[in-house]
């Protein structure tokens, strides 16, 4: 992790979305970036209700849906 140093150039970025209302999976999917965008609540519960693995300029985003 970066905080801690641990950080290399193959480390991911972790983006947290916090939705107030309605949030549809298509419009994360609609940005083009390659990769998975689980639909609502596809993450096994928890903390995230949802979420994706895209990557963009050949760097890999873990973006947590919080809902």
């Amino acid at each position: 992790m970066h905080v801690e140093g641990t950080h290399t150039d193959s480390s991911d970025w972790d983006l947290g979305l916090y939705c107030r209302g309605r949030f549809d999976p298509e419009d994360l999917r609609n940005v083009g970036w390659p990769g998975e965008v689980s639909e609502i609540g596809g993450w096994d519960g928890g903390v995230f209700n949802g979420g994706a693995w895209l990557t963009t300029e050949q760097r890999r985003v873990a973006s947590h849906l919080f809902g």
